[in-house]
């Protein structure tokens, strides 16, 4: 406990409680914020984007871990 305080959800009094799940939205309000990210990009900051998709059939990974050491991440073609 943190400072003697139960943070448990259900002993959270709230005047209104949240009854929504915010982590998932639309598609359309996905692409709309896809499009302010991408006019933002090219008109605001007049700067081109260039994204490194990591390959990940071509990456070699630890059984165990699922993590990659530096040099073996393959990345497939850069998309502008």
């Amino acid at each position: 406990m943190l400072l003697g305080m139960n943070l448990k959800p259900e002993n959270i009094k709230r005047k209104n409680p949240i009854s929504r799940n915010n982590m998932f939205f639309s598609k359309e309000s996905y692409d709309f914020e896809v499009n302010l990210a991408r006019e933002y990009m090219e008109q605001d900051m007049n700067q081109t984007l260039i994204l490194f998709q990591v390959d990940l059939e071509k990456t070699k990974v630890n059984d165990v871990y699922k993590e990659s050491e530096k040099g073996d991440i393959a990345f497939k073609t850069p998309v502008e």
